[in-house]
């Protein structure tokens, strides 16, 4: 019976971190480490270091930039360099179109 409970638990502890792993973004800042609700369930992007992020890094991981501000957390974007990117998709969200703000 202990080898039963023990496939038991490491499936139930599976399964948890799955969740956790589908719900939330991991984000590796320079005071620590953040979870930041994602946008849509999926596994992309489940553990992101932001630390050396440039403006090039944040147009591959626009679905992080997105949910970082939906969360309150936009002043992990960094510095000016975003501001174009972050005025866009704030104004992206506040009006919630089916469009999307990169075409």
């Amino acid at each position: 019976m202990g080898r039963f409970w023990t496939f038991f638990w490491g499936m139930l502890v599976g399964a948890i971190l799955m969740y956790g792993a589908m719900k939330y973004h991991v984000v590796n800042t320079k005071d620590g480490l953040q979870a930041v609700p994602k946008m849509t369930a999926s596994l992309k992007g489940t553990y992101v270091d932001i630390r050396g992020f440039g403006i090039d890094d944040w147009a591959e991981h626009r679905d992080l930039a997105m949910a970082l501000i939906e969360a309150g957390k936009g002043d992990l974007l960094g510095d000016a360099a975003i501001s174009p990117v972050r005025e866009t998709l704030e104004a992206w969200l506040k009006g919630r179109t089916d469009e999307s703000p990169w075409q």
